[in-house]
């Protein structure tokens, strides 16, 4: 059986974890593919984007959209900078508006969400990283579950509070609710 090189705790010590500025450097010169985001200073690939995972994002957005635009800006898969990260979740509510952010990105928001097919485990690490970044809530849609976890109440850059809200559920953000059921297709085949 074959192991990985990461496996081996001497050689993660030698790993060169990069900065944003490196990050971007890298970008900008072609060297980085499109489909990767910096994660603690480690380039990680994204997962692609199914048609259901499509359908529960543009779900997700239309809600907010028409609950929050003229209070936040609603961005989609674009990246935030928080310390030796600059992940692209695939939805963050930002306080302010584009022109607040021209020449840099944002470095919190009010909630960050993700829709894990099958990134649960990388979307459950990045918790760390948003709530060093003092962000109030973050959910991660189950889409295998059928549900959303709730990340909340931090203290001492990590979070206290982990609810799984189900299928049936109502969910809020600040005074707005919605059914999880809703970001969902009706019938799954």
């Amino acid at each position: 059986m074959k192991s990985s090189l990461l496996e081996n705790s001497e050689i993660r010590k030698h790993i060169h974890h990069m900065t944003i500025e490196e990050y971007h450097r890298l970008g900008e010169s072609g060297i980085l593919g499109g489909n990767v985001e910096l994660l603690e200073g480690i380039v990680i690939e994204k997962m692609p984007k199914s048609p259901l995972h499509i359908y529960i994002l543009d779900s997700i957005l239309e809600w907010f959209r028409s609950n929050f635009e003229k209070k936040y800006w609603i961005r989609s898969e674009q990246p935030l900078s928080i310390n030796a990260s600059e992940p692209e979740p695939d939805l963050s509510i930002v306080k302010g508006n584009r022109d607040d952010f021209i020449h840099q990105h944002p470095q919190t928001a009010e909630l960050i969400i993700e829709i894990a097919m099958s990134s649960l485990s990388i979307d459950k690490e990045k918790a760390k990283i948003y709530a060093e970044a003092n962000i109030p809530f973050y959910w991660i849609v189950d889409a295998n579950r059928r549900g959303i976890f709730q990340y909340s109440e931090i203290s001492e850059g990590r979070y206290l509070s982990e609810t799984f809200f189900s299928f049936e559920d109502n969910i809020y953000f600040q005074s707005a609710g919605v059914a999880v059921k809703e970001f969902f297709p009706k019938t799954v085949s």
